[in-house]
């Protein structure tokens, strides 16, 4: 078969020459590697060596990420670990075979377009890249530039998959880098290993299969970004008009576009109840109210049934913003460890809520109020502990200096109504509330011990859980249902009955229970929520996160342009 120079020098073209059919193809990758190191074929170290290759040329790239150039005009990094393979399979091709691809690179391939799925552009992997390079190789159609299609491409998907696994692993947004408040470990992705397994023979889809968030949660928001993509590459849907509220029993021509808007198809549930009218569109139906207040409550507002001025800011967000933020949050939850543990608590700020999860399924759920945006509950992990059963409140000091002693100043009596106390510790003093009805965590607290003094408590305050906003406190979590949250914990994490809560809580003064099983808290911040019965909820971006992540998510998570590859004549 003919093969033109290309890039290659005219030494090593004779050297092929001489060369059998796999030495042939092993002779490709070693070439395509030195030159994308910036090195002479023979200054590539020896297979058993460690030592990168050296780079001749900086603007060609390092010796730590050599460049490799495509036929398209994008260049590409190549991660360490992917060079080192090669050296240690001496440069033997893992994808490819002399002139095309192998069925194995075409099940790489298969496994990188399947980014999709996952919120992740498989641009940004290079797939249609690598997709053409495969078919003008089985086409014949590149024979004077063979040589580099065939060793460019088996590095290409080698590099490829490494970075669709670190991002499957970790996600592709660092939110440490971005975000002083986060505190939770991410994954570390091994490409050295996982490149290696794919190369050794494991499917490719099976590996990335592996890597996945294995929370419910992720699979529950992959099924809703499916919907959102079909959604909007269908067209999206319309805007309602601006004008007065509108609400059960009126009749105008907005109702018919609040009736088309609701009958979109985002929720099932919402689009049964708005078609039920549609022999009678523009008339505000108790169907059309009933999916309204569906609609209301899946985006954290006032379920009123009512087409007020923030329901009508919810509905007309467009159908492409609502898929961005399912794929940010998709990408959030790649943030956190792979495996969350069998037992464990979440609580989504953003969302005021609270699950105590078990084996994949949520055994409690409830309403929490969270810190307001002048007390931020900061994002973090940590191991529950302890429950306290008639808690002390320690008034923590900004609280104390700030809100109770001007009251104290203003009435001397204050501390003795509100059953609070004076504690001298050495030189100093401090203000603790004695348990009790009155006491501000209520009956029980949950310690998770860690440096920002975080935890869950109740509260005597339940009205604040009515609210559709509960961004109340000072930074700590009230709990809607902190009783049945205790006897639950009591029952799965001691051998203590569940009714020793109730004891408990009528004997005199503060009981600590230390649980004979500690699990992992996870207080974290999702904006799009997908619930078990495939419901899609929306929260206000209360802390603005999403906001100061936005010119990172276009970057990592908006599309990327695809480069075809320019033919030429030779």
């Amino acid at each position: 078969m003919k093969r033109a120079i290309g890039f290659l020098g005219m030494a090593m073209v004779a050297g092929l020459a001489a060369c059998g059919e796999n030495e042939t193809g092993t002779a490709h990758i070693r070439s395509v590697v030195a030159a994308a190191s910036g090195a002479a074929p023979a200054a590539v170290m020896a297979p058993d060596s460690s030592a990168p290759a050296e780079t001749a040329d900086a603007e060609t790239g390092t010796a730590e990420r050599p460049i490799l150039r495509l036929p398209n005009g994008d260049t590409l990094h190549v991660r360490p670990a992917v060079v080192a393979l090669y050296q240690e399979r001496a440069y033997e091709p893992a994808w490819t075979d002399d002139d095309e691809i192998l069925p194995r690179g075409l099940e790489m391939l298969k496994a990188i377009a399947a980014a999709g799925s996952e919120g992740l552009d498989p641009e940004r992997y290079h797939f249609s890249t690598a997709r053409d390079m495969a078919r003008l190789l089985q086409e014949d159609a590149v024979e004077d530039q063979e040589l580099e299609y065939l060793g460019n491409l088996d590095l290409l998907l080698s590099e490829s998959f490494a970075r669709f696994a670190q991002d499957l692993e970790a996600g592709t947004i660092d939110p440490r880098a971005l975000d002083r408040e986060w505190r939770i470990p991410r994954d570390s992705v091994a490409d050295h290993e996982l490149v290696k397994a794919v190369m050794d023979g494991e499917d490719p889809k099976e590996v990335l299969a592996s890597l996945r968030p294995r929370a419910p949660h992720y699979d529950r928001m992959t099924k809703a970004l499916k919907r959102y993509r079909e959604i909007e590459e269908a067209g999206g849907w319309g805007a309602i008009p601006e004008g007065d509220k509108l609400e059960q029993g009126a009749s105008d021509a907005r109702v018919a576009a609040l009736r088309a808007r609701l009958s979109a198809g985002d929720d099932e549930e919402e689009a049964r109840l708005a078609r039920a009218g549609a022999g009678e569109p523009q008339r505000f139906d108790e169907k059309l109210a009933e999916a309204l207040r569906h609609f209301q409550k899946r985006h954290g507002l006032n379920p009123d049934g009512v087409l007020g001025g923030n329901t009508l800011k919810a509905l007309n967000v467009p159908a492409s913003d609502r898929l961005a933020s399912v794929r940010l949050n998709l990408d959030r939850w790649r943030w956190l460890p792979n495996d969350l543990g069998e037992m464990y608590i979440l609580v989504n700020v953003a969302g005021f809520e609270l699950e105590l999860v078990k084996e994949d399924s949520a055994i409690e759920a409830m309403n929490v109020v969270v810190g307001a945006t002048a007390n931020r509950t900061p994002i973090f992990q940590d191991t529950l502990e302890y429950m306290v059963v008639n808690p002390y409140w320690n008034v923590p000091a900004s609280i104390a200096e700030e809100e109770i002693l001007p009251r104290v100043r203003q009435d001397p009596t204050y501390l003795a109504r509100n059953n609070y106390e004076m504690v001298r510790e050495g030189s100093s003093t401090r203000i603790r509330q004695k348990p009790g009805r009155s006491n501000a965590l209520g009956n029980v607290k949950f310690l998770f011990p860690n440096a920002m003094d975080i935890y869950l408590h109740d509260t005597p305050a339940d009205h604040l859980f009515t609210q559709s906003s509960r961004a109340f406190s000072h930074g700590c979590i009230r709990v809607e249902r902190p009783d049945d949250l205790a006897r639950t914990l009591l029952a799965t994490l001691t051998d203590r009955d569940p009714s020793d809560y109730d004891r408990l809580r009528r004997s005199d003064g503060e009981q600590w229970i230390k649980l004979d099983r500690q699990i992992p808290v996870y207080i974290l911040y999702f904006t799009a929520w997908a619930d078990a019965d495939g419901t899609v909820r929306f929260h206000e971006d209360i802390y603005e996160r999403d906001e100061t992540l936005a010119p990172e998510t276009e970057r990592k998570l908006g599309p990327v342009e695809r480069r075809p590859i320019a033919m030429t004549d030779g």
